[in-house]
């Protein structure tokens, strides 16, 4: 009976090491994809700015089974106060608009400006030199 009783533990215990926990979803760059396996040295990207950061960032929050990492606490911050305003209910990362042309622009753009604490971010330098010029023309 003790050789029963030891088998039938020892049998639950390489079963239950042996099982494979299921992985969630883990997204942050604008395809919503993160492969865990390339470890902790892999990217994605920063929802609030758009730029490259490390999965291994010591900033990331889960919404809606996905993963999201940020280049700092304040990003991090601004994404939990309002997640909609960075990314889509699928996950996707929503580009910027110009507030001067109506295009879609990355927030990794090199032209952006800032007014009354908000980013703005363009296609071209001239577009962003025309907003500076009157931001109160093109923001509401």
């Amino acid at each position: 009976m003790k050789t029963f009783i030891a088998l039938s533990i020892a049998s639950l215990f390489f079963l239950g090491c042996s099982s494979k926990e299921s992985k969630q979803e883990m997204a942050g760059d604008s395809s919503g994809a993160y492969d865990e396996s390339k470890g902790p040295e892999s990217t994605a990207r920063d929802p609030v700015t758009d730029v490259e950061v490390v999965t291994d960032s010591a900033w990331k929050t889960y919404w809606k089974t996905n993963w999201y990492f940020f280049d700092s606490e304040e990003n991090l911050n601004k994404f939990k106060a309002n997640p909609t305003a960075y990314v889509t209910e699928d996950g996707m990362i929503k580009p910027s608009r110009d507030p001067v042309t109506g295009a879609e622009v990355r927030r990794s753009s090199e032209w952006k400006a800032m007014y009354k604490g908000n980013w703005y971010y363009f296609e071209s330098e001239a577009g962003m030199k025309k907003f500076q010029a009157n931001p109160s023309a093109y923001v509401k």
